[in-house]
Parts: structure tokens; sequence; C-alpha cells
């Protein structure tokens, strides 16, 4: 899941699952923010790459925290998703040309 969280700046942008609720359960009841999340199945439902695994997915979240504006977080995702399964094909192409 990537989780991000716009409260003030400085804040740690994504999170596990875990620590999102850690984190929440720490907030006055009537603290108001701005939570965003999306999974796997958000990200491919959503235009990324059908073609990611979701090892991919992991290290997705991995490099675009802290990347990305936090308000184009989602899109960025997208792109890379691409980018990542780009990668692993020409990582795995007949190079014998």
């Amino acid at each position: 899941m990537l989780c991000m969280m716009n409260i003030k700046k400085g804040e740690q942008d994504s999170m596990k699952t875990h620590e999102v609720i850690r984190w929440l359960s720490k907030l006055p009841p009537d603290k108001h923010i701005i939570i965003n999340w999306w999974d796997y199945d958000d990200l491919i439902a959503s235009g990324g790459s059908e073609e990611l695994t979701p090892d991919e997915w992991k290290h997705l979240v991995n490099r675009i925290n802290g990347k990305a504006d936090w308000s184009y977080i989602f899109d960025a995702a997208i792109e890379e998703s691409y980018n990542m399964v780009a990668q692993r094909q020409d990582l795995f192409k007949d190079k014998s040309g």
C-alpha cells in the first residue's frame, strides 16, 4: 500500500499500513488531515502497467517516496510502473543479436 499523508512539511510521505495506523492513533480525534492511499490493484486499474509484478510494486513505492509532490504522486507511480516494466523487459531481452 502506498499511503500519502500531507499534514505538515517534512512529514514522511509514504509508509506501511501498520505505520499509518500507529501514527493516526496518536492524533487527537478532532484533527483534520488529508490521506490518500493506493494499493497495487488501484494502480493497475487507474492505468499503471498491467505487467508490473507485486514485487516491482514494492520497489516502485520505495523509488517514488519523496521524489514527487504528494499531490502528483499517483501520476508518478503510474509512469514509474511503465519504466520498471521496460527496464525488466530490457534486462531479459535476447542480446545474442
